[in-house]
């Protein structure tokens, strides 16, 4: 598993502290040994009875502002675009450069496109195409498609 080589090459770098190891949902996340992207940065989210999730704690925000450069996120492809935006506000608040996406951090994105899409239906993804609306341009980045006679992982 492509998370598990990265995570091992940290190890020996002796610098596993730098990463930051998430996914989209529970079951993911405990197959790669880390937490849901949401709760590993606080990440508010607003369900339909109010409830609001808390701020990060300081101790937290030390933590990923001081020790943590590089963020694995799994499943990333169920993420929505309001989930993007969130991600994107959070990762500049702990630590502030304005010209860099996402805060500086350095992300890598593991997800097939061809299953399990954002469950809101606010995509990202459109006709093959990755679209970064709104965040910094307007860039499209064509993705493969998988034949129909390719077997499934």
């Amino acid at each position: 598993m492509l998370i598990g080589v990265v995570e091992q090459w940290f190890l020996k770098l002796n610098k596993r502290d730098e990463l930051g190891l998430t996914a989209t949902s529970g079951a993911a996340a405990a197959n790669i040994g880390g937490r849901t992207l949401h709760t590993a940065l606080d990440i508010p989210i607003v369900r339909g009875d109010g409830y609001r999730a808390q701020e990060m704690s300081q101790d937290r925000k030390l933590e990923w502002a001081s020790e943590k450069y590089f963020l694995v996120i799994d499943e990333f492809q169920r993420m929505d675009s309001i989930a993007w935006e969130k991600l994107d506000q959070q990762l500049h608040s702990l630590r502030p450069e304005p010209t860099d996406p996402f805060g500086g951090f350095h992300i890598v994105f593991v997800g097939d496109f061809l299953q399990l899409p954002a469950v809101s239906g606010l995509y990202i993804t459109r006709a093959n195409q990755l679209v970064c609306k709104g965040l910094y341009s307007d860039e499209k980045l064509t993705l493969p498609s998988r034949s129909s006679n390719t077997a499934s992982d």
